[in-house]
């Protein structure tokens, strides 16, 4: 990890004790973490994965990868290309893509952490409505 996405670990680190404490939820060690740094997916390696079971169940789980760009790694048509390529292959493959600058972490990882919350928050909801819907219309 460079030092951007040690910040950004490192505040969701801390926002998720934070939010485990606040919510009587026993701390986990960070091996159990839903937010993996440096994940290997297909010959890719993302900054990070987060991924959460839906619903409780077994087969079903939410993937967002977060990628970091720093200026000097996404500056290039080549580069960007790449970029462009890795993040059809993760949309392809279920997995949605959250992209934050380095700027943006630098200047407040914990506020990018929140955002990346929502992000999840949102996603977690919408799954769980299609289940609810589907669900629904077998009965």
């Amino acid at each position: 990890m460079n030092q951007i996405e040690q910040m950004f670990y490192d505040a969701y680190v801390t926002h998720d004790r934070t939010w485990r404490v606040d919510n009587h939820i026993s701390l986990v060690t960070p091996d159990k973490l839903p937010l993996k740094p440096q994940y290997k997916i297909a010959g890719y390696v993302v900054d990070f994965l987060y991924e959460e079971k839906i619903d409780n169940t077994e087969d079903l789980s939410l993937r967002v990868a977060v990628e970091i760009d720093g200026q000097e790694s996404h500056k290039t048509k080549a580069q960007r290309l790449d970029d462009y390529q890795r993040e059809r292959f993760l949309q392809k493959n279920g997995i949605y893509v959250v992209r934050f600058t380095a700027s943006e972490v630098y200047v407040d990882a914990e506020n990018c952490v929140c955002e990346l919350e929502q992000i999840v928050h949102t996603l977690l909801k919408r799954a769980n409505n299609i289940i609810d819907y589907g669900m629904k219309i077998e009965d």
